[in-house]
């Protein structure tokens, strides 16, 4: 026999049978949790369904409670604001995504719980037309000698040429001002390079090539090497792959002034006191003289791998990094001894750029003279030069290194 009875505190029942009176309580809501939809993304427009499950004290579903939706954060729509949980304990709604891409956030609430948050995401638009493209075979050494030196070298400088890279007339070279945390920016006037899904330190930039500084990549491999136009921005359109392969090695002299020949006279210097070397009025309003015997001259190149020092990409140099490859330098076919060649390694202050300092023989003839070096049994293009012209005889008694302006020399990135 059982005796019902109804007070303020809610339905009394008397159980006789086990000798208690039971209270039964409304079933309330207690709890919110997300049950489906966090997470998603789409384009503007994508219809997404998002959905809640309330819950009582004792983890049982509760039916009929009303489920407030809202839109706090970006742009979206809501089919319906307010929707009831069903038997189950969900309250479900659809949300239609905006114009503006970015996050959505979606709240749910109810009386006397606390709320829960949807995050999605409205995806910029795919980009159509004017993608930056990669040309095949269109990613080289720096130097961009004959025969083009076509792949990768860690620490070296690589050049990629194709369409849609910037926009037109743009040509912007990485400055010091333009350094992150006193490193080479990895994003720079809109740009990123992507080699083997690293973003490469970035060295200059223009609508139909880029220039980078290589990672350390395995040699022997091959890797893809991407261009992402308007990086890091909604809109920023990325270029199919050009695989390209990797090498310990791929030394090349930069030129000073680059012809299609690849007969290229070789940017270089006085190692002592700056003064540029080359044949008089090589570029136009620069002061060029030819190098002379038992002068040290400074040759300017790229390609020439790793360090002893495991200097990093888009780091800084400062001191000397020497190579940890053997080498040798031939001068008109004739092998440099190594007392004369006081370093080679990479140029300080310069990331990317390598210089070889050697004292060139007292028996060096006059001429347009072949320069190669051979870095880890890769040789360079046997067509960069240095021009060498003696001294008079009438002039011995001058001062053997006339005191020019000093300044670095900066090779031309074509």
């Amino acid at each position: 026999e059982r005796v019902v009875a109804i007070d303020r505190d809610g339905l009394l029942i008397g159980d006789t049978l086990f000798d208690r009176v039971r209270r039964l309580e409304p079933q309330s809501a207690r709890t919110l949790t997300l049950s489906a939809g966090d997470g998603q993304s789409g384009l503007s427009g994508t219809k997404l369904t998002i959905s809640v499950k309330v819950v009582d004290s004792n983890g049982l579903v509760v039916s009929n409670v009303p489920v407030t939706f809202a839109v706090t954060t970006g742009t979206a729509t809501l089919t319906a604001s307010t929707v009831s949980s069903g038997g189950d304990g969900i309250s479900a709604a659809e949300v239609t995504l905006g114009a503006t891409p970015g996050p959505v956030v979606v709240t749910a609430s109810s009386a006397g719980v606390s709320p829960v948050t949807f995050k999605l995401t409205i995806n910029p638009p795919p980009v159509t037309g004017n993608l930056p493209k990669i040309l095949t075979g269109g990613v080289a050494s720096a130097g961009l000698g004959v025969p083009k030196v076509l792949a990768l070298v860690p620490l070296g400088i690589a050049t990629a040429f194709g369409t849609n890279f910037a926009p037109a007339g743009t040509f912007k070279k990485v400055g010091g001002s333009d350094l992150v945390n006193g490193a080479v920016p990895t994003q720079f006037a809109g740009v990123c390079v992507l080699t083997g899904g690293v973003r490469a330190p970035m060295v200059s930039v223009t609508g139909t090539q880029v220039s980078f500084q290589v990672p350390i990549l395995a040699a022997g491999s091959k890797v893809e090497v991407r261009v992402i136009a308007q990086c890091g921005t909604p809109a920023e359109a990325i270029s199919d792959a050009e695989l390209v392969p990797v090498q310990a090695s791929g030394p090349e002299f930069f030129p000073a002034v680059g012809y299609a020949n690849g007969h290229n006279p070789i940017a270089a210097t006085d190692a002592v006191t700056g003064a540029y070397i080359g044949i008089p009025n090589l570029i136009p309003g620069g002061s060029f003289t030819p190098g002379m015997p038992n002068q040290d001259v400074a040759l300017y190149a790229t390609g020439f791998g790793e360090t002893s020092t495991g200097l990093k990409p888009g780091e800084i140099p400062l001191g000397l990094h020497p190579l940890n490859q053997p080498f040798t330098l031939t001068i008109n076919g004739k092998e440099i001894p190594a007392g004369n060649i006081s370093y080679v390694g990479v140029a300080p202050f310069s990331p990317g750029l390598y210089q070889v300092n050697v004292h060139l023989p007292a028996d060096t003839p006059d001429g347009d003279l072949p320069v190669v070096i051979t870095v880890g049994g890769v040789s360079s293009s046997p067509f960069a030069y240095i021009t060498v012209k003696a001294q008079p005889a009438a002039d011995a008694s001058a001062e053997k290194h006339p005191v020019r302006r000093r300044g670095e020399f900066r090779a031309v990135i074509r």
